[in-house]
């Protein structure tokens, strides 16, 4: 690729050592100063526009350059805070100039002497994977270049702490400035002879074994055994990084390979189009009714070729499902607040949003641990966002449950449960953002945490453990759409066999708990055309 101004060649994966030296001139080129100033770190990391076709074009402020330096500043920052931990991962999911854009940040990691630790075997990493695994191994950071639902032609950098939870510190905002202002010179090691980049990011069996352990056997034999009772079951990956990693954990859990067929499962950076509909651009958000319609399910749904549908996003942190129900119940679902497809007459496709998706997870959930009696055994409580649906606190409070609320941002939830681990052991009150006090008792466990973007995360009754056990958390501090795919597939399937539906069973559940909360709403407003680039976007 060329770095315009500079008029240098610049090979990502170059096996020699290499130099990005940021002159005025690159700079102006790329704007690099109006850049820094704007620099920050969201709740989705740091996410702008590519250039599909070029990975250094400095109209697109998500490009080569911006990425050196991204890293760079974050290898200078922990380079300072951690000067005894050297190793790192780097993952990304399907997007264009992902896999170059892991070997521009790995070399340069490199080059300030960390050991970098890339996916083994394959080449993406879902947000899940990328943030157990720094979990378990113990490792000082990751990065995981992913936009999650977002459109083809936006990418995103989500760099991790030592907990695998998003970092947003200002010292790292702070150092791409200095950078860039100082004019800086970034090195980067070779690709190969450095001896630093290793591909062994491997957790597969320690993920599965926190799985087992989290959701109970119940769960896994409610799975296969609904593939005994030929209940057909298919996943949708919409060509996100969810389809080679799930095939091998379910294998690791022991899934049988025939209880599930697997669709639109060929990585692809632009999402097989399901969120291209119309002229207008949904992105991959498995969470919206018009990108579920757009995949193939509903028709797949209604000739009977399959029951149960999972959907993920492109980097694996949402799930949902699809599910019919007698078509009778159109007006019961309508005047409960679900939203239905297509319908045969006999069967309606039913849609839910990850709110009331929630609500029933928590309630299977809540069954499954009275059932086996975990549920009085440990001090449960539900985490979630402040736009999260109040039905789902509602129902947990109903149960017993201490329900606890955060600012958006699965991070947020991440800092919640750190807060209760440090004072595990006897009964505490935690202190919510607007004053109210929540109290726990000393065995503290998560039913669920949860935000209505799309994303959730489940602990249990065991704590999770690190590789040398230096770490153990109520729960990932990332969104899990494996893990929420597990438990929704088990619950679907349970339903079924009892001669009922998710539909059903969300009309039910909010009458006969008396649920109040019962509507909530997601409106979407787009401020801007995202599909504008470099001088008209700018306007």
């Amino acid at each position: 690729m060329l770095i315009r101004s500079a008029q240098k060649q610049f090979e990502a994966g170059s096996d020699t050592a290499d130099e990005l030296q940021l002159t005025d001139s690159v700079a102006e080129a790329y704007g690099l100063d109006r850049w820094a100033s704007r620099f920050s770190l969201m709740t989705a990391g740091y996410r702008d526009h590519i250039n599909v076709d070029d990975a250094a074009d400095p109209g697109a402020p998500f490009n080569a350059v911006t990425v050196a330096i991204m890293a760079e500043a974050k290898a200078r920052v922990l380079g300072r805070l951690h000067p005894g931990r050297r190793h790192m991962h780097v993952g990304g999911e399907v997007r264009t100039h992902t896999q170059t854009f892991i070997q521009i940040a790995a070399r340069i990691y490199a080059a300030h002497g960390f050991e970098v630790h890339l996916r083994h075997e394959l080449k993406t990493t879902p947000i899940w994977y990328s943030s157990f695994g720094v979990f378990y191994e113990e490792y000082l950071s990751g990065d995981n270049f992913t936009a999650s639902h977002s459109a083809y032609f936006k990418l995103g950098w989500k760099v991790m702490d030592g907990q695998g939870k998003q970092m947003t510190e200002e010292e790292l905002i702070a150092e791409v400035r200095r950078i860039v202002a100082g004019r800086e010179t970034i090195h980067l090691a070779p690709w190969l002879s450095s001896g630093k980049i290793h591909s062994d990011f491997d957790v597969d069996e320690a993920y599965a074994a926190c799985q087992r352990s989290a959701l109970g056997d119940e769960v896994l034999n409610t799975i296969a055994g609904a593939a005994r009772a030929g209940i057909r079951s298919a996943a949708i990956t919409v060509g996100g990084s969810m389809g080679a990693t799930s095939r091998r954990i379910l294998r690791r859990l022991g899934v049988p390979p025939e209880a599930i067929t697997y669709y639109l499962d060929g990585e692809d950076p632009r999402f097989h189009r399901v969120g291209e509909i119309g002229g207008e651009n949904f992105g991959a958000d498995v969470g919206k009714a018009e990108v579920c319609a757009n995949t193939g399910a509903p028709e797949k749904l209604l000739s009977g070729e399959v029951q149960i549908v999972l959907l993920w996003d492109p980097d694996g942190d949402r799930l949902n499902i699809m599910t019919t129900a007698p078509a009778a119940i159109s007006g019961r679902a309508a005047e409960f607040g679900l939203a239905l497809g297509p319908e045969d007459g006999r069967r309606v496709v039913v849609y839910l949003t990850p709110n009331q998706l929630y609500f029933l997870l928590l309630d299977y959930r809540i069954q499954l641990m009275r059932k086996s009696g975990l549920l009085e055994k440990y001090n449960w409580f539900v985490g979630t966002t402040f736009p999260t649906a109040m039905a789902i606190e509602e129902l947990a409070r109903k149960e017993g449950l201490a329900t606890i609320r955060v600012p958006v941002g699965f991070r947020n939830l991440g800092d919640l449960c750190r807060s209760v681990e440090e004072k595990m052991g006897a009964p505490q009150v935690f202190t919510t953002l607007t004053g109210k006090q929540v109290r726990l008792g000393p065995a503290p466990r998560v039913m669920m945490l949860c935000e209505e973007s799309g994303g959730a995360a489940l602990g249990g009754p065991e704590l999770m453990r690190s590789r040398t056990g230096r770490q153990n958390f109520l729960a990932l501090r990332e969104k899990d759409g494996m893990q929420l795919a597990l438990l929704a597939w088990a619950a679907a399937a349970a339903l079924i066999r009892e001669g009922t539906s998710m539909g059903e069973r969300y009309c039910d559940l909010v009458e006969k708990r008396g649920i109040e909360f019962r509507y909530s709403k997601r409106l979407d407003v787009p401020l801007y055309d995202e599909q504008l680039e470099g001088e008209a976007l700018a306007k």
